[in-house]
């Protein structure tokens, strides 16, 4: 990551009075851009509005396919609307609010600068604190590659005021955020680099499109075949009998008497082919690595690579998609354990209990904390298979209802001995896990003219395992794009990543 934020070595009176006498350093930050060829933001689009509260009172329990789009929803570039908060239709109808397809969210409080694009059109309102952005078409996948990239955060935040806990950008910092155009400088034909970002921005979109399709795909072959071969007889709810809670470990913490959870276990428990648990299936389990100065030692931590630190992913760089958002990075002296080929992560603390990620690769050097299980076996198919299958039961909070309640909630190694999953065929475990993962050449020799047309069929083939590592390829070189372009240097086109 590049960062664009400089800090002055001095200070003029005149911006300390602008500043409302303010000696606070980070309100004498700025964003340095050598690129003088600018349009801000409001001269490249044809609609913004902003969102609006509403009422937490208005908020509804079930489903009724009305939702305020809220933070929540932008996990990913994709804006996934069901994890928004449940309205009324009424609410819905009267709004002036409504998103449509097409549309750009930005964040302008939480999260400051954070982007996604609205690829379906649903019953959607947004919610205060976020702006919606109707670019005019040849602009739209150029500018927002500005906030794919850190320039967009970083230029908003050094905007606002550093002396609250919370950064919030006003509706108009945020159309005031110039975007730099190619020049001459960067490229004898500046409109091919304006090209190539514009077509680097719609594959990182595709390839998270692609993502979303593929665990949509993973979830429904699951449910089918569970329901498709369970044993006669029907789910009937009773209260747990002492033999039950004595099996529990005499626990009442649990969730795991209740009905929902109940119903939820019966379609594995009833499957016609059986089940077994980790233990039966021969898996190793272990945590990640004990972080804590005690254990190793003074350690430094970034954001950004940095040389002699390794990338750190941990519960918090993953989401419940089965997709690394982000990845941090790590420095110590000590030789810290790293997460291995076929590792299942499944976290085991706290709200992200039961948030699910599979290394069928090793990544570099990577490294994991100890707030998470890692369960491995030397047959890939099968780690891919049982990883995706817990991550499935962690839309059900599953990891969540079987662990202890108390401390915002956890699972322990006995815990995840006892994960039962069911007996698929080796015919079925593989169809499911080449959704995940199915490793393709990428392609070459690619132009302005057929980038998109071969990315696109490429992408609709390849796991999801390599949709994600390829999103944080593109995101490099979107990355030194945009720098380059920012600090007028010399690009040089390049297609492949």
């Amino acid at each position: 990551m590049k960062s664009y934020i400089v800090k002055p070595k001095s200070v003029k009176k005149s911006a300390i009075v602008s500043k409302y006498y303010s000696f606070l350093p980070s309100e004498h930050r700025k964003v340095e851009i050598f690129n003088k060829k600018q349009e801000t933001i409001q001269n490249l689009v044809e609609f913004e509005d902003v969102g609006s509260q509403i009422d937490v009172q208005e908020y509804l329990t079930f489903d009724s396919r009305h939702y305020l789009g809220t933070i929540s929803c932008m996990n990913s570039l994709i804006y996934d609307e069901t994890r928004g908060e449940k309205i009324s239709p009424n609410i819905h109808k009267k709004s002036s609010k409504k998103i449509k397809k097409g549309d750009v969210i930005i964040s302008r409080n939480a999260s400051l600068g954070k982007i996604a694009f609205v690829n379906n059109d649903s019953k959607i309102i947004l919610n205060g604190g976020l702006s919606l952005l109707r670019f005019q078409e040849k602009y739209k996948y150029y500018a927002t590659a500005f906030f794919i990239v850190e320039y967009g955060a970083e230029y908003l935040t050094c905007l606002t005021s550093g002396g609250g806990t919370q950064q919030n950008a006003k509706r108009q910092n945020l159309l005031d955020v110039p975007i730099p155009f190619p020049t001459t400088t960067n490229h004898l034909n500046p409109e091919k680099v304006e090209a190539l970002v514009s077509l680097i921005v719609q594959n990182i979109i595709d390839k998270e499109e692609q993502i979303k399709i593929k665990n949509k795909q993973i979830d429904e072959l699951i449910e089918k075949e569970l329901r498709d071969n369970q044993k006669t007889g029907s789910f009937s709810y009773s209260y747990p009998r002492i033999s039950e809670i004595q099996n529990r470990e005499c626990r009442l913490d649990t969730r795991a008497y209740e009905k929902d959870f109940k119903t939820l276990m019966f379609q594995t428990l009833n499957y016609n082919k059986g089940f077994s648990s980790i233990e039966e299936l021969d898996f190793s389990i272990k945590r990640g690595q004990n972080l804590q100065i005690s254990c190793i030692g003074e350690s430094y931590y970034s954001d950004y690579p940095k040389k002699g630190f390794v990338p750190l992913i941990t519960s918090t760089n993953i989401n419940f998609s089965r997709q690394i958002l982000n990845i941090s990075y790590i420095g110590n002296k000590k030789k810290l354990i790293e997460i291995q080929e076929n590792d299942i992560m499944i976290a085991a603390t706290g709200v992200n209990t039961g948030k699910t990620y599979i290394f069928p690769e090793k990544i570099k050097n990577t490294v994991s904390n100890i707030n998470s299980f890692f369960l491995n076996h030397k047959d890939k198919t099968l780690s891919i298979f049982i990883g995706l299958f817990l991550s499935y039961l962690s839309q059900f909070d599953y990891c969540k209802k079987i662990g202890s309640q108390s401390n915002g909630g956890s699972i322990l190694d006995k815990d995840v001995k006892k994960f039962e999953i069911p007996n698929f065929p080796e015919s079925k475990q593989q169809q499911i896990a080449q959704l995940y993962y199915n490793p393709l050449e990428k392609n070459t020799g690619l132009d302005l003219e057929n980038y998109l047309e071969r990315e696109h069929a490429r992408n609709s083939e390849v796991g999801i395992f390599q949709l994600n590592m390829e999103i944080f390829s593109l995101r490099e070189q979107l990355e030194d794009l945009v720098h380059k372009i920012v600090m007028e240097e010399k690009i040089e086109l390049r297609f492949e990543y």
